[in-house]
């Protein structure tokens, strides 16, 4: 064959074989365009460093036409690079060979004598039933992420990213974590194959958090674009999209807003979903229309499929600002504001309805009347079944379903989800010296770091820090005394005071100090916090508001916050990090702060009117916005100390106005929303399934035995956690594994405290390469295995096929038929093995292959009748596993249908689209499983009889 790649040649993915014959479309320089008919994929590889392979049907191979049509192959001849083959008089050119066609060849290994060892065999057995269990999994995507498994998020992340067209709003109270919902659902829709292109926009002051928990957490790479990258695109490849280079882009939304150009570059590369953080900032109004953040989004967004908006700022908090939210999830069904506000208040009697049947016993007579209006149902269908606690729970569950909001905004609240710990909190009023030189240099030094803790944002003043005569440092050190708590934490603003907070403690008392803010590198800030997190390791942590960000320190219980923030939603952030599900202790917060210093201002304020210190606010934003420059001005004054009449008048300002807004809320609050957004029979089966996957110790052992063989050594640190690499080489093979050596830890509660532990699960991308190589490679396809035995000799073949459907990955088919593998032993005499002869439940040796190849003449007829009898029988299994699969796919789709038909009767929320693309998928899924393949994967020839010299005893 001429070297190099032509258009219209024919090439497969060893990678992904499942996509089918690829058909060579375009060559430009160093990368070739594949276009895979049979997955609907066109793909993009650089030349010689991609797993692909050219392929060439030999005289004897049967091909099929893209009519259908078989063709055995009598020749081969190759013109102008291309490949003909000949069927009798019918020349087939390889462009029309079926895309669909089998292009494995573990027959031709076999019979030339390039064999395995039975061990290789064996993991490539044991390798593909993995696969097909890891694809199949209900819980791939969410087994793999570095989280708690709590209910109220796998809640949400189970039930929208069930959706064929998820457009929602998450919008949990402060804490529950929202960020960890929407990192669920992207990574189960990437994992499952229905999303391959992902853009998240936030506020520019969370890029860097964003990326780091979608890698940390999530195992996600995503590429961060800004301007400068942009601009470097286009400048080195001129004419081009920038956000068609890379698949999963996070931006700040600054890059878009006002920006016309990249909003509609981002507009036109087209994502599978769209996730914008903090969507609240986004301003529209009936008069004055949309800002500018929020026309970019809205371009962006609707030529997206999947658009989930994160807010944590109730809608009784704005119902234009809320309804501007839903407009962007669904213009065509938010279009009117005056309708749906009427809609919304309709749905306050079903919320009624709905506390009543979560009550014990039977609800009213009155409340079943409506109930009955409200579902149409019989009014004694409805007595009926209100009788009995799982009628009522039937009821209720008919009715959140049926609740408009439901489908489109989810809110959990703390309320709602147990399982936070108790807060104590202690002010320490501390004394200023007496001596008045002292004491007004302390003030001094004191206001100044205020100014540059709450600044004003027209100015941000450079601020060094002196903390050697500051009594907040005195009264820590006797804090922290041999009689102290174990483990306790100090949080401050920024990285210069982390600093200067440790010399000056230093100075004063020995105690193993970590500490984590923006100076250190990423390593360096886990390897503290892993310091941190040990029994016997550092008893003091100091951070920067950086730790404040997503970091679980629950292992302490004590708090110190040795500045106080003006945003009562960064004080929450901040208390957050040991308030969490799963904190076994009281929360201690302590407030040091100097008596006569602007601080008091900052800790009445936000202790005594907003109340902050000892649980969250749901009005943190609005109170913040209307007394922010009050509580600003007051603190940073040169006599805040004298001003007590005027704090006064401000903590009751605030505290009124903070009564008013949480009663407001309260009498806002959507109780049925919240009862939709927490569906137990949604997350404690999805939590169950990944409790199982944690606890399964045979995933672990064979995660380690891939690797073995790999050439990835691990050695065993401490249970469950391993080195590997402990010698410290790379693995090139392996991209997953970021350094020379690797620490992984099969511990979920391990892997939670120490983040700088990699955390080994089903979905890791390091089992995944594994995985993908050893299947991708010949490795194991063939195999030739002795069995001696005094008894008549016997010829085994093991026969191994795969039964694939070749669709595209949005179908996401494994639902319901992922790849699996289908295994066939027979012996020479065409007779299927059964459980008491099947040669491999017995001890096997590795057979020379220069045997097999020796004695290919004699052995070629016999294998060509056993493959062909080993085939019909795998056949006819996979007629019977396409059956299944149609069956279920038509079941579970089919009543999906008839739900969203009766939703919409009821629910305006419904979209139209979803019943349409549902109905598109079902046929698109019917002929997908009915037409999936049986590909042949690996054989295995076992000699059972005599053995002489290491060979058979064999006689033509």
């Amino acid at each position: 064959m001429a070297s190099g790649i032509a258009v219209g040649q024919r090439y497969v993915s060893d990678a992904e074989p499942e996509l089918g014959l690829g058909l060579v479309i375009g060559v430009d320089g160093r990368m070739v365009e594949l276009a895979f008919a049979a997955a609907d994929e066109v793909r993009r590889y650089v030349v010689g460093s991609s797993p692909l392979r050219r392929v060439r049907f030999s005289v004897g191979d049967v091909l099929v036409d893209e009519a259908g049509l078989a063709h055995p192959v009598d020749g081969v001849e190759e013109r102008d690079e291309l490949l003909f083959y000949r069927s009798g008089e019918v020349e087939l050119p390889e462009t029309r060979v079926a895309a669909r066609t089998d292009v494995s060849g573990p027959r031709e290994r076999l019979l030339s004598g390039r064999v395995d060892a039975p061990a290789a065999f064996d993991l490539r057995v044991e390798t593909l039933e993995r696969l097909h269990a890891i694809r199949a999994s209900p819980v791939r995507g969410f087994a793999g992420p570095r989280i708690e498994l709590l209910p109220h998020q796998f809640s949400v992340a189970g039930d929208v990213s069930a959706r064929l067209l998820p457009r929602v709003l998450l919008a949990d109270e402060t804490g529950l974590g929202k960020t960890i919902e929407a990192g669920l659902i992207i990574s189960r829709l990437i994992l499952t194959g229905r999303a391959a292109r992902v853009l998240v926009i936030v506020p520019d002051a969370l890029v860097n958090q964003w990326l780091v928990e979608l890698r940390r957490r999530f195992q996600l790479r995503f590429a961060v674009f800004d301007a400068e990258r942009c601009d470097a695109i286009e400048e080195s490849e001129p004419g081009t999209n920038p956000f068609v280079q890379d698949q999963f882009v996070l931006a700040g939304l600054s890059l878009f807003s006002g920006n016309e150009e990249r909003s509609s570059q981002a507009a036109d590369a087209r994502w599978d979903v769209v996730v914008v953080d903090e969507a609240h900032h986004l301003q529209w109004s009936r008069q004055s229309g949309p800002g500018a953040g929020y026309a970019a989004v809205e371009r962006i967004a609707q030529g997206s499929e999947g658009l989930l908006l994160l807010t944590a700022t109730p809608e009784q908090l704005g119902a234009e600002g809320h309804f501007a939210r839903l407009r962007l999830l669904d213009p065509d069904r938010y279009g009117d504001f005056e309708q749906w506000r009427e809609e919304a208040e309709g749905w306050r009697d079903a919320a009624r309805i709905a506390g009543e049947l979560s009550a014990q016993g039977p609800p009213s007579a009155g409340t079943a009347a409506d109930l009955a209006g409200i579902l149409g149902r019989d009014l004694d269908e409805i007595r009926t079944a209100a009788l009995t606690e799982q009628g009522r729970c039937r009821l209720l569950s008919e009715l959140i379903d049926r609740h408009g909001p439901g489908r489109v905004m989810f809110r959990n609240t703390r309320a709602a989800v147990a399982g936070f710990p108790r807060r104590s909190v202690h002010r320490h009023q501390l004394q200023a010296p007496a001596d008045a030189l002292q004491r007004d240099a302390l003030l001094a030094r004191l206001a100044s770091e205020l100014s540059a803790d709450v600044p004003d944002p027209r100015s941000r003043p450079e601020v060094s820090f002196d903390f050697n005569a500051d009594p907040r440092i005195a009264w820590l050190v006797g804090l922290l005394g041999a009689d102290g708590p174990a483990k306790v934490l100090v949080l401050c603003s920024s990285a210069a005071k982390v600093e200067a907070l440790e010399a000056a403690i230093a100075a004063r008392i020995r105690i193993a100090t970590a500490q984590f803010h923006e100076g250190l590198t990423l390593l360096q800030r886990d390897r503290g916090a892993a310091w941190f997190a040990e029994p016997d390791g550092a008893r003091l942590m100091i951070c920067s508001e950086l730790g404040s960000e997503g970091r679980n320190f629950q292992h302490a219980q004590h708090l110190v916050l040795f500045d106080l923030p003006l945003d009562p939603d960064v004080l929450e952030q901040r208390i957050g990090r040991l308030d969490r599900i799963g904190q076994r202790g009281t929360v201690e917060i302590h407030v040091p702060w100097v008596a006569g210093s602007g601080q008091q201002v900052l800790v009445r304020w936000l202790d005594e009117g907003i109340d902050a210190l000892r649980r969250p606010t749901l009005a943190a934003r609005p109170l913040l916005e209307r007394f922010g420059n009050r509580v600003r001005e007051l603190a940073t004054s040169p006599i805040a100390a004298d001003c007590t009449e005027q704090l006064d008048r401000l903590v009751a300002d605030t505290a009124e106005a903070a009564k008013e807004l949480a009663e407001h809320v309260e009498k806002g609050r959507d109780r049925l929303l919240e009862m939709a957004s927490l569906r137990r029979e949604i997350a404690d089966p999805l939590i169950a399934a990944v409790r199982a996957l944690d606890e399964d110790e045979a995933l672990e052992d064979f995660f380690l035995r891939i690797l073995e063989h790999f050439h990835v050594p691990a050695e065993e640190a401490w249970p469950r956690c391993y080195l590997l690499n402990p010698d410290g080489t790379r693995s090139p093979d392996f991209p997953s594994l970021e350094s020379s050596q690797t620490m992984l830890s099969f511990d979920r509660h391990t892997a939670l405290v120490r983040e700088d532990l990699a955390f080994a699960t089903a979905d890791h991308p390091l089992l995944c390469d594994a995985m993908e190589f050893l299947v991708a490679s010949p490795g194991g396809n063939a195999s030739f295995a002795l069995l001696e035995d005094a008894q008549p000799a016997r010829l085994w073949l093991e026969a191994l096929f795969v039964v694939e459907p070749v669709a595209p990955a949005r179908l996401h088919c494994d639902r319901f038929l992922a790849p699996v593998p289908v295994r066939i032993v027979l012996d020479q005499h065409l007779r299927e093995a059964v459980a008491t002869d099947d040669p491999s439940q017995f001890d096997l040796v590795s057979g020379r292959g220069q045997w097999v190849a020796t004695n290919q003449a004699t052995l070629a007829p016999l294998l060509a009748k056993m493959s062909v009898r080993c085939k019909e029988l795998a056949e006819e299994r996979a007629a019977l596993l396409r059956r299944d699969a149609r069956a279920a796919a038509s079941a579970q789709l089919g009543a999906e249908l008839e739900r969203l038909a009766s939703l919409a009767a009821v629910n305006a929320a419904v979209r139209p689209e979803e019943a349409d693309a549902l109905r598109a998928q079902r046929e698109e899924l019917d002929a997908a499983l009915a037409g999936a393949r049986l590909r042949a994967d690996s054989l295995r020839l076992v000699w059972q009889g005599p053995v002489s010299g290491g060979d058979p005893k064999f006689r033509a």
